[in-house]
């Protein structure tokens, strides 16, 4: 199983079986995964998009890594054995547009510990690194402020205001102002 390792995290692939067990039965991923706290899955922002990225993973599944992370705190961290603390993940070019885009997300219980950072700086990371990949990019809202320290923290660059910004549904939008495009280049890796 493909899998990702920063200073509290366990980053874990998805792949066309999880990713179908995610959307129907999340409690038998944690058991296949040895990783508790699924009682809570998915986060908020993976729940529209869970079925499509696992729709995607089983009509390529050479494409393991680019549809989706399970993020887990390692044993010891928030609990005794590995604790499910949120996603991450890339689409590759072409599979939703011309650009490799990233996004993430964290459990409301786990937020503000710091996960989400590490989970974007990793994942950037193994996005820039395959063949191909040039730049990753990712969107959030101009007073999104957590999810632009995220970025920035993980080495991201805003260029300005997303074309996609007239497209932002309001439920995604919250009244946060507009939605920025951010880009991070393979010659920026860390």
């Amino acid at each position: 199983m493909l899998q990702l390792h920063t200073e509290s995290l366990i980053l874990i692939a998805s792949t066309p079986q999880t990713a179908q067990l995610a959307v129907h039965d999340p409690l038998a991923v944690g058991r296949m995964l040895e990783c508790d706290g699924w009682e809570e899955w998915p986060p908020e922002t993976l729940a529209d998009v869970q079925q499509f990225f696992a729709d995607r993973l089983a009509a390529h599944p050479d494409q393991v890594g680019w549809w989706g992370w399970y993020v887990c705190a390692k044993p010891g961290i928030v609990g005794p054995r590995a604790v499910v603390v949120g996603s991450a993940g890339a689409c590759p070019p072409g599979a939703i547009g011309p650009l490799a885009l990233m996004g993430y997300s964290t459990l409301p219980k786990w937020e503000g510990r710091g996960f989400a950072s590490q989970a974007a700086q990793a994942i950037a990371d193994w996005a820039l690194a395959q063949p191909g990949i040039e730049q990753l990019f990712a969107e959030t809202f101009t007073d999104h402020h957590a999810s632009r320290k995220i970025l920035e923290k993980a080495g991201f660059v805003v260029e300005g205001v997303s074309p996609n910004d007239s497209e932002a549904a309001e439920s995604d939008r919250q009244g946060r102002g507009q939605l920025l495009r951010y880009r991070r280049d393979r010659s920026d890796q860390r």
